[in-house]
């Protein structure tokens, strides 16, 4: 599963190929400028990290931003400059029409989670649950601080600021303390 990103359409071929009756499910947002706007959210946090920073992690979300033409989101330093933004989104709308190109209609389900449960369990020939509610909320994005990419980059500029000044501070008091020493 690749959820809404762009970057799993190339194995959708290949999974069709082994799997020929597979259902696809695949999960959209009200708008590209929606999906935007979440995905940014969610893979903005790597460009707080220098190049030199190579936990996996990290690593993990710039390949997988590069993949989906959106590498721009996790640039160290952060810039978030209009041009790329219209590109990552167009990959998106580019991505659900090679998905419906590709996939037969009968075993494709283009799903808004805004729907419930009635769509997906009707595709998947299951009765929808009757004990438990659909699941209304993106628990990753209510844990994420709201701001633009402006109040961003800001951020992380005056963070890394505050953090050089200690340094310099610590040298400095440091250095102080051995010459009397």
């Amino acid at each position: 599963a690749v959820v809404d990103l762009p970057s799993g359409t190339e194995l959708v071929p290949h999974l069709l190929q082994r799997y020929p009756d597979a259902k696809v499910v695949v999960t959209v947002r009200d708008s590209a400028a929606k999906w935007y706007r979440s995905y940014w959210e969610h893979f903005r946090w790597a460009s707080v990290f220098p190049p030199c920073f190579t936990h996996p992690f990290v690593t993990y979300w710039r390949d997988i931003t590069a993949s989906t033409g959106c590498g721009f989101l996790t640039r160290f330093p952060p810039r978030f400059p209009a041009a790329e933004r219209l590109a990552c989104m167009a990959a998106y709308d580019e991505h659900l029409e090679l998905m419906r190109r590709i996939v037969p209609e009968e075993q494709l389900l283009v799903f808004n989670v805004r729907e419930g449960w009635e769509p997906l369990a009707r595709f998947l020939g299951l009765q929808p649950p009757e004990c438990r509610p659909f699941p209304r909320t993106d628990a990753y994005s209510v844990l994420h601080w709201r701001c633009t990419p402006g109040v961003f980059c800001l951020t992380v500029y005056l963070v890394y600021a505050c953090v050089l000044a200690l340094l310099c501070g610590a040298g400095i008091c440091g250095f102080g303390c051995l010459r009397r020493w």
